[in-house]
């Protein structure tokens, strides 16, 4: 039977739920479950339509062999197109009538555009067809995802800017002036929310003007397949060829992966058949539900190395800190989510003798979907400038693994310890709750920064891995030579870098054995010297409020590092501009001799900053600006002599 009747009386219901007052709408026995009549939505036969029983759809469709449904439940709940099956569109179906958004239980579905009345269709079960990448981005076919019963989609990957995507050209079959329905299905697992959309590119090729026109979008949950449609798009008069694409909007940072199924242009007024939170195959979310882990397979796991270089990687686990993430990242991969491993660190770091191998570890290993390394190290920084750098270089990729490298670049000064501790702080506090680690490296001679950086590690209950411990004991008892390692006085050669990622593989090994599992992961509430400073991000001044370069010339970045732009001072006028936040942490170029200083006025507060460092041969040093305890206004001035060039300017939020 149908339920319009009812509809007041329910949203009356619904509404004093939503403020925390259970009073659910028992029906009259002519409807009545008991009398082995259908009541649509009552999928717990209890008399009674309420989120309940959607809630019990949505268990019964993740695991229907634990879930039980009656059999006149299981007709009540076969709400959405009736005769099709219990399906997670029957759950979104009673929460719509629950709100209001349909009048009547059950749904029927919108007409559906057929293969023969669409004028473009996709699925990608066949390949890619004409479809490319936009930008630097990757597309391929793939079954790790798909919506409804298609069996692939289209991955795209690798994007570094919003507008990178997936593209097809229209070609002349399609008008200016003519309207068209377009939709698609989208995923992405990144594990927050983000917003995509279908844009339209005409011209820009043979020296004709590029004009972009919006199509459709929507906020699309992690985990979630979401309908993006527009029923009636009309193409602009605009000249050029025509293509259509997909990407996330501008100066959101969503550079996340994504899948795209089931685009459709038709006829204007035709409806997808797509259902926001319809069924189909979901890869595991980077950071959604806990995934299960099974131990069994690493607590057997037999280490082929041998004795005496098993003991080197066990001395390199300085502490082995709370598993909880990693393991659930791991996990994931192995069930088909994407894996991205990100880095930084100084030149050890952008060498990749380290890197490239442990991320072939990982991938080969774990990565049963896509696969991606973030490499953000840059020679001769400490993790003063590595702070203002990550919000754009590791933040904003979302990755699922996070490891810093700095123990030779830092040195004992509060600035490096309270920076490092807040890079740490600001990773751990990521949406998506990467796993974060440090790695410990040494000089030749014996430096290293692991005296502050093991406190604030084991302060964070992270990983810990530690190659001062395991060279320093495999040196002094002549397991190893410097040779072994090194190729000057701080940096690893190729077989020297293999070290470090045979260290840090042991460590995901014994990390995964169930005597070190972890249950959960809490941040700590309390810091060693003080992550204060972690809500940094790289501001250019040009963009902030009453901007005036004064004697600054403004120019390029420097070397790709998230550093991307400069002002070089050429005179005696402050460059000024007004802003918010506690503070300014201020990227230079530095060098032993010969660099002039700056004065750096903040609300009447003035700073000097050398451009002659220790230990700089000419590229990016930062220095500590500016700061108060809240934040507030801040009427910036900065002006200098002599030669020097800004690099970056970190707003402490």
């Amino acid at each position: 039977m149908k339920l319009s009747k009812m509809k007041r009386v329910l949203s009356a219901t619904v509404a004093l739920m939503m403020i925390g007052t259970s009073l659910p709408f028992t029906v009259n026995a002519a409807g009545s479950s008991a009398n082995n009549s259908t009541l649509y939505g009552d999928a717990n036969t209890d008399g009674v339509v309420d989120i309940s029983d959607a809630v019990l759809i949505a268990q019964y469709v993740k695991n229907p062999s634990k879930t039980y449904i009656s059999k006149q439940g299981l007709v009540n709940a076969d709400v959405f197109n009736v005769g099709s099956g219990v399906t997670i569109d029957d759950a979104n179906t009673i929460k719509k009538y629950l709100v209001d958004l349909i009048s009547e239980l059950p749904e029927e579905p919108s007409i559906n555009v057929t293969p023969q009345k669409a004028l473009l269709n996709y699925d990608f079960n066949s390949g890619l067809s004409s479809w490319t990448g936009r930008g630097p981005a990757t597309v391929t076919a793939t079954d790790t995802a798909y919506y409804g019963t298609s069996g692939k989609s289209m991955y795209v990957s690798g994007r570094t800017a919003e507008w990178n995507g997936a593209a097809v050209s229209l070609g002349s079959d399609f008008k200016a002036g003519q309207t068209y329905s377009i939709s698609c299905a989208a995923l992405q697992t990144s594990g927050g929310s983000a917003e995509i959309q279908i844009s339209l590119q005409q011209g820009g090729s043979n020296g004709t003007t590029a004009v972009y026109s919006h199509i459709a979008s929507a906020t699309c949950k992690s985990g979630e397949w979401t309908k993006l449609e527009n029923t009636s798009f009309t193409i602009p008069d605009n000249a050029g060829d025509m293509t259509l694409y997909v990407e996330t909007v501008q100066s959101t940072g969503d550079l996340m992966d994504f899948y795209i199924d089931d685009v459709v242009i038709a006829p204007m007024g035709t409806t997808s058949s797509v259902k926001t939170g319809g069924t189909g195959k979901v890869p595991a979310s980077s950071s959604g539900d806990p995934v299960d882990v099974d131990p069994t397979k690493w607590d057997n796991y037999q280490e082929t190395a041998s004795s005496q270089y098993i003991d080197f990687y066990k001395s390199s686990i300085k502490h082995m800190g709370n598993t909880y993430r990693l393991n659930q990242k791991l996990a994931a991969a192995e069930q088909g989510a994407p894996l991205t491993v990100a880095y930084l660190g100084g030149s050890i770091t952008e060498g990749k003798n380290y890197t490239t191998p442990f991320s072939n570890y990982l991938k080969n290993t774990f990565a049963k979907g896509s696969f991606r390394e973030i490499n953000a190290g840059l020679s001769g920084t400490s993790s003063v400038v590595g702070l203002v750098r990550s919000e754009a270089q590791i933040v904003s990729q979302k990755p699922d693994i996070i490891f810093l490298e700095f123990s030779v670049n830092d040195h004992e000064d509060i600035m490096y310890k309270k920076c490092f501790e807040s890079c740490i702080k600001k990773f751990l506090e990521m949406p998506n709750a990467p796993a974060v680690g440090i790695i410990i490296t040494r000089a030749k001679g014996g430096f290293s920064s692991q005296n502050q950086m093991y406190p604030i590690g084991k302060n964070f209950d992270i990983p810990v891995i530690s190659m001062d411990d395991a060279l320093t004991k495999a040196f002094n008892s002549r397991f190893l030579n410097t040779s072994d390692y090194y190729t000057d006085e701080y940096h690893p050669h190729q077989k020297g870098g293999q070290l470090i990622a045979d260290c840090m593989a042991y460590y995901v090994r014994q990390a995964l054995k169930s005597r070190n599992q972890s249950s959960g992961y809490t941040l700590p509430s309390s810091y060693v010297y003080g992550a204060e400073y972690s809500d940094t991000v790289n501001v250019d001044p040009k963009n902030l409020n009453n901007f005036s370069a004064g004697s600054w010339t403004s120019g390029y970045g420097y070397n790709n590092s998230g550093l991307n732009y400069s002002y070089t001072l050429n005179g005696g006028n402050p460059m000024k501009f007004k802003t918010q936040g506690k503070g300014l942490i201020i990227v230079f170029k530095a060098n032993s001799s010969g660099m002039g200083s700056i004065n750096v006025t903040v609300n009447g507060k003035t700073t000097k900053i050398s451009g002659n460092k220790q230990y700089t041969w000419g590229g990016p040093d930062a220095e500590l600006g500016y700061y108060q305890n809240t934040s507030g206004d801040l009427d910036v001035s900065i002006s200098g002599s002599g030669q020097f060039t800004i690099w970056g300017v970190g707003l402490i939020k």
